[in-house]
C-alpha cells in the first residue's frame, strides 16, 4: 500500500470554452512532494488545466478535489451567475463568500493553492513589500504576523533590499522571485506555474530551479506548464505529455524523452531539439 497523500485528485474533467472542448475527460492525481511538468504544443490546453484547479475556469464535467474538499459538476449547474463571476479576481477575502457554500470550497481551495502566472500579476502600485503582504491581510491575518512573515519572505527570497521598489522597476528574475513569496504567504501546499521560465535567460533560469527544489524539500507539491525541456529533466518527478485537451502520456523524464511509449508522444519530441 501507497504512503504518498494525495493532494490533488481530478476525475474524468472536461472543460469547454466558447463551445470549444478544451480539456477532455482528464484524469490526474498529484502528490503530497512531487513535481510534475506538463509539456505540449501551444493551445493544447496546459495553462486551461492549471486554470480550472482554482477554478479560474469551470469545469463542464467531473470532479476536482484538492486537499479532500471536492467540487463536482453538479455543484455548478443552473448557477450561470457563479460561473461568470469566478475569474474575477484569484484573492478574495473571506467576508465576501459566506452567502455560498460553493464559493467557500472555492475560497478554501485557493488558499491551499499558489498560482505564479506568466506575467507574474503584482499589483503595480504596491511596493515589494506590500505586494507580499496585502494578500495576507486581505484572508484575515493579523498585521504583525503578516510583517513578519513578509520580512522572512523577502529575505528568503533574496529581496530585502528591493522591498520598497515597485514592480517597473525590477527585473524579470526580480518580479518572478516576488511573485513566488506572495503566493508562499498564505502557506499552500501546491504550487502551480505558467510557463515560469519564458522570459528568464539561462541564468535566471537557474536560479528559478533552485528554488523549485528548495520548496520540494519543504514539501510543497508543484505543477509547472513548461517549453523547457531542460526544466523538466531537472525538476520532475514525472512528465505528462498533453495534446489536444487529453493527457496522453505520464512516465518520468528519463522514459518520456529518452523512450515514450505512445506514437503521439514520439511524433511530438521527434520534431523538437531537446
Amino acid at each position: 500500500m501507497s504512503s504518498k497523500i494525495n493532494v490533488i485528485e481530478v476525475e474524468n474533467l472536461t472543460v469547454s470554452i466558447n463551445n470549444l472542448k478544451v480539456l477532455d475527460n482528464i484524469s490526474f492525481e498529484l502528490f503530497k512532494g512531487d513535481t510534475v511538468s506538463i509539456i505540449g504544443r501551444s493551445g493544447c490546453g496546459k495553462t486551461t488545466f492549471l486554470r480550472t484547479l482554482i477554478f479560474l475556469e469551470v469545469l463542464e464535467h467531473g470532479i476536482i478535489k484538492v486537499d479532500e474538499i471536492e467540487i463536482k459538476e453538479a455543484d455548478l449547474i443552473n448557477n450561470k451567475k457563479f460561473k461568470k463571476s469566478l475569474n474575477k479576481i484569484l484573492i478574495e477575502p473571506a467576508n465576501l463568500l459566506r452567502d455560498s457554500i460553493l464559493k467557500k470550497k472555492i475560497y478554501s481551495i485557493r488558499k491551499k493553492v499558489g498560482f505564479l502566472f506568466q506575467n507574474y500579476n503584482l499589483f503595480p502600485h504596491l511596493t515589494v513589500y506590500e505586494n507580499i503582504e496585502l494578500p495576507q491581510i486581505l484572508n484575515g491575518i493579523d498585521k504583525a504576523f503578516a510583517k513578519a512573515k513578509s520580512i522572512s519572505l523577502l529575505e528568503k527570497f533574496l529581496l530585502i533590499d528591493l522591498r520598497n521598489r515597485y514592480p517597473n522597476q525590477l527585473s524579470g528574475g526580480q518580479q518572478q522571485r516576488v511573485a513566488i513569496a506572495r503566493a508562499l504567504a498564505l502557506e499552500p501546499l501546491i504550487m502551480l506555474y505558467d510557463e515560469p521560465t519564458s522570459a528568464l535567460d539561462p541564468e535566471l533560469i537557474m536560479d528559478f530551479i533552485e528554488i523549485m527544489k528548495m520548496l520540494k524539500n519543504d514539501g510543497i507539491s508543484q505543477i509547472v506548464v513548461t517549453h523547457s525541456y531542460n526544466l523538466c529533466k531537472k525538476i520532475s518527478d514525472e512528465v505528462i505529455y498533453m495534446e489536444n485537451g487529453k493527457f496522453i502520456e505520464r512516465n518520468t523524464p528519463d522514459n518520456i524523452f529518452n523512450s515514450p511509449s505512445k506514437v503521439e508522444t514520439k511524433n511530438f519530441l521527434s520534431k523538437i531539439v531537446l
